[in-house]
């Protein structure tokens, strides 16, 4: 098993979010992010991100994934500035055009650790719109 370490990043919108990181024995300078789906979270399955974590190794890529504001149905985030703080999100209250931050804060987390390239693997649930025909 490889080590996996707990990590945090902070958004544009001052949200602190956790997750794990995992650094290859060596580098290729690329690292896979893994973005779970709405409702998922960063250690929904341990066993497959330890699997991940032994094929990267192998490859020489770094993995993280980090949980964004669609995890779970409701939750609180931690900000930044103001002790005890926290802001509702959850899949329950996301707004999609804000996931950008989230992503942007784990790719900016790689990158500070080394990494070039970070190609993301993004778990999505799509909801389709259903109208209610009337007879």
């Amino acid at each position: 098993m490889k080590p996996l370490y707990l990590v945090e990043t902070i958004t544009k919108d001052k949200l602190i979010h956790q997750g794990i990181f995992y650094k290859p024995t060596k580098s290729n300078g690329r690292a896979i992010l893994w973005v779970h789906g709405l409702t998922g979270k960063f250690y929904g399955d341990v066993a497959i991100m330890n699997t991940f974590a032994e094929a990267c190794d192998m490859l020489g890529f770094g993995f993280a994934s980090f949980n964004t504001r669609g995890h779970d149905m409701v939750t609180g985030f931690h900000t930044v500035g103001v002790p005890n703080r926290y802001r509702t999100v959850g899949a329950g209250y996301e707004k999609f055009e804000e996931c950008v931050y989230d992503i942007d804060a784990a790719v900016s987390f790689l990158v500070s650790q080394g990494f070039s390239e970070v190609p993301a693997q993004i778990r999505c649930v799509f909801m389709r719109q259903h109208k209610k025909i009337h007879t």
